[in-house]
């Protein structure tokens, strides 16, 4: 373990101080996946690029929260530890290593691990009590799979070609089966897509998780006539023609406001016998802004919505409904599901239909377009062998039940054998269910375990305790391309949870998404994985400072350990000029000279955006344009110093110490600013 972290965290200097009057800011990054026995360039360099972002804010005077995670429980992690003879911690234990020997800046107390007991009861708690408040429920659904049927899918990921769905990144075939699975009920978080769209993020990703929700266009209109107008949302506005009553549910809206004179008596005596088999007409008969055809207002308890467009020609309860009441069906679909009597939609598919009729109510100041997902229920689990498990046990019958949380947290032992706390104690009929939460579910809780985690409070305490939730405002997540759009949408959903609950909405107040340089360890082959990570071999052989130059000075990263050490070479001798350039006497001006200010403001200004691999260019470029001729103060040697800790500590606590006479860390000085 690095001499430099080892000193730097017994002095506590990455410790999370109890200081109220310090702005607070929490500062999460993806957990990292454990594939094998060490780091490989792609899924460490999220770490690297977030440490610089932690040691400048610390350095700015916020008291930031950065807690590490890593992911040690997937099927890699398994498949190593069986070929060593080692339980999945000793995985864990190699690359926190690494981190200490790159110095990144972790308290050892704001460690979190997905074997941990503690984050697994902290998961297995929180589905506990989203279940048995409404928010998860246990169904059967369809869903897609690949031929294993272990990992389930969201439909966003397939996509249908020749009768047959396939997935769109490979291309190979998916498979609709119908199975157990939990999901959340987003009817209750009637408010997700609205959160959704105020995110202050790039259209381009909020359209993405749209995609995943698989949102289609509603249209919201007013539907009137001379004397009443009432405003429907039409979830299929392309059917809009095929409208023929609404019904208005007492329980739910004030019908009597949208009653005549001649019914209002018996309108308001329905009101009062919700056990009414009987439909009251509110005597109002509006007109189809599309087709001008009458469409007749009811009040009905049979709908559990305020207002309720009735279709008989595409819903059993409509037809049914109107049928009883003696009401003509108005025509909107052929047996090709092609639009008839619809005006302008004629002809069209409803896909097609649904585009036109948007703009054109939207066009004509008529209406307004949102946002709502297909399926409203969000699927959290798998049938994977590995990862959480969902605590659960299935009965003789076959039957799923949640357990009570006495048997929390259930775990796999090293035998891989599902185990629960108390297990003497379950019913002999219940066998414990293999079931596990997919990575949407285990990553969005992360980020709030995260905020919540210090060694003062502890995780155990968060369904009791608002402090350290609450006091974290300033939230930043670091997210990996391809994992944000399910970290985010999680995130909005259980901060959507705590807020039903009278705690406070608090998401990620900024998104920064790296471009996707993470290991898709799904798609590599047994070999490949084993093979791929050589971090161990480059800390042996290089400062550390040199690979964090080269992870951060570089979008992109190799996997091939030749191309990499070539590189290596590059930065190991600039990191000798640099200590060369710092043991020649500095010049004594008091003043600053103009590029050393504009160089400061340009940090910032780089810091503030996430640009890190252009601040790291920046600062290489001004030392070797600026520095290296030593035309520069010793004040603004200093200075450069700081700016530069944030990305290679280790030569400059160093050079703090042996230069400059600085007792204390470098990470205690106050970061450069104009």
């Amino acid at each position: 373990m690095s001499e430099l972290y080892n000193e730097l965290n017994n002095k506590r200097v990455f410790k999370i101080e109890r200081d109220r009057f310090k702005q607070k800011r929490y500062l999460y990054t993806t957990p990292y996946q454990v594939v094998n026995n060490g780091f490989n360039n792609k899924n460490l360099y999220p770490t690297i690029f977030s440490d610089v972002l932690n040691k400048a804010y610390r350095m700015k005077g916020y008291n930031v929260m950065y807690p590490v995670i890593c992911n040690n429980l997937n099927d890699i992690t398994y498949s190593y530890s069986r070929l060593r003879g080692e339980g999945v911690e000793a995985l864990r234990r190699t690359h926190r290593l690494e981190l200490c020997d790159l110095n990144v800046g972790f308290d050892a107390e704001k460690e979190i691990s997905l074997s941990d007991n503690s984050t697994i009861k902290f998961i297995q708690d929180m589905f506990k009590e989203m279940y048995s408040n409404g928010y998860i429920e246990l169904k059967k659904k369809e869903v897609f799979t690949d031929f294993t049927s272990h990992q389930i899918y969201p439909k966003s990921c397939v996509e249908l070609k020749a009768d047959k769905y396939i997935f769109k990144d490979s291309g190979e075939d998916a498979y609709v089966k119908t199975m157990d699975v939990f999901t959340i009920n987003l009817l209750k978080l009637d408010k997700l897509i609205s959160n959704i769209s105020n995110l202050k993020i790039d259209d381009d990703l909020k359209n993405k998780i749209y995609d995943f929700l698989g949102c289609r266009k509603g249209l919201s209109v007013n539907i009137k006539n001379h004397d009443f107008s009432i405003k429907v949302n039409l979830d299929n506005p392309e059917l809009i023609g095929g409208i023929s009553f609404i019904a208005l549910n007492p329980k739910l809206i004030d019908v009597l406001i949208y009653t005549t004179p001649d019914e209002y008596i018996s309108v308001s005596n329905y009101t009062l016998d919700p056990e009414s088999q009987e439909d009251c007409f509110t005597g109002v008969v509006l007109k189809n802004p599309l087709t001008f055809k009458d469409i007749y207002v009811f009040a009905s308890y049979k709908y559990d919505e305020a207002v309720h467009v009735g279709i008989p020609t595409t819903d059993t309860l409509d037809y049914m409904f109107a049928s009883a009441l003696g009401l003509d069906p108005n025509i909107c679909l052929d047996d090709d599901r092609m639009l008839i009597e619809s005006d302008f939609l004629d002809g069209l598919s409803e896909d097609m239909a649904r585009e036109e009729i948007c703009n054109a109510f939207v066009g004509e100041g008529m209406g307004e377009v949102y946002l709502k997902p297909s399926d409203m229920d969000l699927i959290i689990t798998s049938y994977n062998d590995l990862g959480v498990l969902v605590p659960a046990g299935v009965d003789y019958a076959g039957e799923i039940t949640v357990l009570d949380n006495m048997y929390y947290p259930i775990y796999f032992n090293n035998r891989y054998k599902p185990t629960a706390t108390n297990e003497d104690k379950l019913d002999s009929r219940i066998q414990l269910s293999k079931m596990t939460f997919n990575r949407g579910f285990i990553t969005g809780l992360c980020s709030i375990y995260a905020k919540m985690y210090d060694s003062l409070i502890g995780g155990d305490d968060f369904f009791n305790s608002d402090s350290m939730y609450n006091e974290f405002k300033d939230t930043i997540g670091i997210l990996n391309e391809n994992t944000a759009v399910e970290e985010i949408l999680y995130n909005v959903i259980f901060n959507m949870y705590y807020e039903a609950f009278g705690k406070e909405y608090n998401p990620y107040q900024r998104i920064v998404v790296i471009s996707d340089n993470t290991m898709d360890i799904d798609s590599l082959g047994e070999q490949q994985r084993l093979g791929v990570s050589f971090v161990n071999e480059i800390l042996e052989r290089y400062p550390s400072d040199a690979y964090r130059l080269y992870l951060l000075s570089n979008n992109t990263h190799s996997d091939d350990l030749k191309e990499t050490l070539e590189l290596l070479d590059e930065y190991k001798g600039m990191l000798l000029e640099i200590k060369k350039a710092f043991e020649e006497p500095f010049l004594n001006q008091a003043f600053d000279n103009i590029y050393f200010t504009e160089f400061v403001k340009n940090c910032n200004k780089l810091l503030e955006q996430f640009e890190i691999v252009k601040l790291t260019k920046t600062i290489l470029s001004f030392f070797k344009s600026f520095v290296l001729p030593h035309n520069i103060s010793r004040d603004e040697a200093h200075r450069f110093l700081i700016i530069f800790s944030i990305i290679c500590p280790e030569i400059c606590e160093t050079l703090n110490k042996e230069v400059f006479n600085d007792r204390y860390s470098i990470f205690y000085q106050e970061f450069p600013k104009i």
